[in-house]
C-alpha cells in the first residue's frame, strides 16, 4: 500500500506531486516530506492555492527492507503497464496516475557516493529551467534521455521522462549521499522553495533563486560486466577526473582510462552485473 497525503486549497492553482523513496534505500525524501506534512498538519504552513500531493515512500516494500528495489528498478520501468508483472510495475501504474493529476513533479533522491546536491534537468524547457533555478541548487546534470537513447543496452523509463511525456514540469533532485545528515534538510528546502515559487505558500522567508545553473552534460554510461570489475579508488559523485587518470579496471585486466578531462557521475560501489556502474560527463561552458 502506498500512503498518499493530499492537500487542496479553496483557491485555484498548480498541482504539485512530490515523490520520496522511489528507491527504497534513499531516506532523505521520506524524512523531508514528513517534516513538511507535519507543518501542514499543525498549520505552520498554509496552502494558499492549488493542490499538493505528497508520497513520502513511493516504494514501500523496498523501503521496509532498505533495498533499492524488489524486482526491478522503479526508476527504469516508470510507465503505465496494462498487465503489470512485477511489484515495481504495479507501483508505477499508481504513481503515474498521480502525475497525470498534477502539473509539476518533484522527485527526491540520494546517492550511494558522497557528493554535493545536484539537479537532474532532463528536459531543458523554459518552465523546467525556471523551476530548477527556484530550488537554490546551482548544479544541474543534463543529457540523461539522450544517453539512454543512444546506448540501447539498458532501458530508462523514469519519473521525469513520464512526466515530460504528459507535458508536466519536472525535475529530479539528488540531495546528497544516503547517510548524509544534511540530505533531508536539502530536500525540505527544495520542497519549500518550489511551493513558494508557485505561490502555494507564504513567501516569507524569501529564498533567493539560483542566478546561474552550472551544467554537466552526461556523455558515457559504463555497465558492470563482471563482479570483479573494480574502481581504482572510491570515486565521489561529481568528482573531477583528469585526462589520463585510471578510473577502474575490468576483470580482464583492461584499464578504464579517462580520454579527456571529465566528471564522475553517480558511481555505484556494489552494482549488479549487467546494470549501471557509473557515468561520465563534461562541464558545459
Amino acid at each position: 500500500m502506498i500512503k498518499i497525503h493530499e492537500y487542496s486549497s479553496l483557491k485555484d492553482g498548480p498541482a504539485l506531486v512530490v515523490f520520496g523513496a522511489i528507491h527504497g534505500n534513499e531516506v532523505c525524501g521520506p524524512k523531508a516530506i514528513g517534516s513538511i506534512i507535519k507543518k501542514f498538519n499543525t498549520q505552520k504552513l498554509i496552502l494558499l492555492k492549488g493542490r499538493v500531493i505528497f508520497v513520502p515512500i513511493s516504494n514501500p516494500l523496498a523501503f521496509s527492507k532498505n533495498k533499492r528495489y524488489i524486482h526491478e528498478d522503479l526508476n527504469r520501468v516508470f510507465t503505465k503497464n496494462r498487465q503489470p508483472k512485477t511489484y515495481e510495475q504495479k507501483l508505477a501504474n499508481v504513481l503515474c496516475d498521480l502525475i497525470n493529476r498534477s502539473d509539476v513533479l518533484l522527485d527526491l533522491h540520494s546517492s550511494g557516493a558522497k557528493g554535493p546536491p545536484a539537479l537532474f534537468l532532463d528536459f531543458l524547457t523554459k518552465a523546467n529551467m525556471n523551476l530548477a533555478k527556484s530550488t537554490g541548487i546551482n548544479l544541474a546534470i543534463v543529457g540523461w534521455p539522450k544517453l539512454y537513447k543512444n546506448d540501447k543496452r539498458l532501458i530508462s523509463e523514469d519519473t521525469t521522462n513520464y512526466a515530460h511525456s504528459k507535458n508536466k514540469d519536472c525535475i529530479l533532485v539528488e540531495c546528497g549521499q544516503h547517510k548524509d545528515p544534511n540530505a533531508p534538510n536539502v530536500a525540505a528546502k527544495v520542497i519549500s522553495r518550489i511551493l513558494q515559487y508557485y505561490g502555494m505558500i507564504s513567501k516569507k522567508p524569501i529564498f533567493a533563486k539560483s542566478k546561474k545553473l552550472e551544467m554537466i552534460e552526461m556523455t558515457d554510461l559504463f555497465i558492470k560486466e563482471n563482479e570483479n570489475d573494480s574502481f581504482s579508488r572510491q570515486w565521489k559523485h561529481l568528482e573531477i577526473i583528469k585526462r589520463g587518470d585510471v578510473i577502474g579496471k575490468r576483470q580482464s585486466g583492461k584499464l578504464i582510462i579517462a580520454k579527456d578531462n571529465c566528471v564522475m557521475i553517480l558511481p555505484k560501489y556494489n552494482p549488479l552485473v549487467g546494470k549501471e556502474w557509473f557515468y561520465l560527463g563534461v562541464q558545459k561552458r
